[in-house]
Formats: structure tokens, sequence, C-alpha cells
């Protein structure tokens, strides 16, 4: 008997929860938690990111093509007001810019193709190369009639071209995203949004009076650059990141 109740002592107490693996338990609880919460509110910062991202997107869109009216509409005033000096200048703008948007378009999707090819495809583009910008971020978003289309003239997509970083889930991926889709839209910045600002302010000064086409043109201009600075806004934390960009 007293054998017999020594054993179902002892097969109560090791029945018995273990002090210290009730606290590792408590611990691994904790931790399980912590990290449920933390991805909750990584998740949510990364909606709020590509919230913003959709929101850049149209705004920059929207000014691109805005700003593109206002400065063909300057132009014509100049010839109209009688400034063939600044008409020329203006005019010299644009076909800079459109050089540069059909570059851009065949280095882009002919890159693939041979030289003589690629000046065919410069050629054909140029008249209608402000629309590159646009067209540049509407094919990276990959939609299919795009694709199809650009395959069709014997074009090469950008999805073949490299791998997309999207889904990810980090914020360098969709900055390297943005720099694809915005291409068009940061050479326009550079070859005709700033030169276009410069020479509307001159001719304030020079002319000493000023329209509110050329205001709204100017300010337009700089919209269409201060839009670019999410570029050199790049930090680790998402919140630095807005901070720096705002």
């Amino acid at each position: 008997c007293h054998l017999l109740s020594c054993f179902a002592m002892r097969r109560r107490r090791s029945l018995l929860p273990d002090p210290l693996k009730l606290e590792a338990c408590a611990a691994g609880d904790a931790a399980s938690v912590a990290l449920t919460k933390n991805t909750s509110t990584d998740s949510c910062r990364w909606s709020v990111v590509k919230f913003c991202s959709v929101c850049i997107d149209a705004f920059t869109i929207a000014v691109s093509v805005a700003d593109m009216l206002t400065d063909m509409l300057v132009l014509i005033s100049f010839q109209e007001q009688g400034y063939p000096g600044f008409f020329v200048a203006s005019s010299s703008i644009f076909v800079l810019s459109q050089v540069s948007y059909a570059f851009l378009f065949a280095a882009t999707f002919a890159e693939h193709r041979g030289a003589v090819v690629r000046v065919i495809v410069f050629i054909l583009v140029f008249p209608v190369a402000q629309f590159v910008p646009v067209f540049t971020w509407l094919e990276a978003l990959h939609l299919p009639w795009v694709t199809r289309a650009l395959k069709m003239f014997g074009l090469k997509p950008s999805d073949q071209q490299k791998a997309s970083h999207e889904g990810s889930g980090t914020l360098w991926s969709l900055l390297q995203d943005k720099y694809q889709s915005h291409s068009g839209f940061l050479v326009e910045a550079f070859v005709e949004a700033v030169p276009q600002a410069v020479l509307q302010t001159v001719f304030v000064v020079v002319a000493g009076h000023s329209t509110a086409l050329n205001t709204g043109s100017v300010a337009i201009s700089v919209f269409t650059i201060a839009s670019k600075g999410y570029l050199v806004s790049y930090a680790l934390d998402v919140a630095t990141f807005t901070f720096n960009f705002l």
C-alpha cells in the first residue's frame, strides 16, 4: 500500500505543470502577440504607402498634362504678343523635349533591335513624343493589351527586361517601381518643366508684366518639378520618408 501511494503521489506530481514550462509558454505567447501586432502595424503602414503611391501617380499625370497644355498656350501667346525671341526659345525647348522623349522610348522598348530599327522607331515616335511619359507610366502597369501592342510592333515590354519589384513589400522596391514607371515624367521635369519655367520668368522680367497664363504655367512647372521629390526622400522608416517628401 505504501508503495502504491508513493507511486500515485509521484504520478500526480508529474501531471502538475512545470513552473519553468509555464513561464516559457507565457513568454512565447507574449512574443507571438507582439509579433502579430507588429505585423498588423507594418501592414497598415504599407497600405498607407500604397494609397499615397496611387495619389502621387494621379497627381503626376494631371500636372504633366496641364504643364504641356499651358506651355503650348504660352508658346502661342509669345507669337501673338510679338516676342519672336521668346517664341523661338520656347519652340527650341519643345523640340529638345520631343527628342528626349523619342530617345527614351526607343532606348526603353527597342533596345534589343538593331541601330536602323531604333532610328526608325525614334522618327516614328517623334511627332507624338509628348505623350511618351504617360505611355511609359501606362506600360509599367503591364496591361495585357499594351503588352500585346508592343510585341505586335516588335518592341520589348519592360516586364520582360527586368523582374518587377511589386509585391516584395519594401519601400525601396516601391521606389524602384515608381522610378521605372515615372521615367518619362522625370525626363519631362529636367528637359521641359525647368527650362520653360526659367524662360517664362525671364519673360515676365523683360516684358514688365505677367498674365494669368504665365503665372499658372510657371506654378504648374514648379509643381511638376516638386512632385519628383520622392527620389531624394528615401528613408528606411516610412514616417521619415513621408516627412522628407513633404
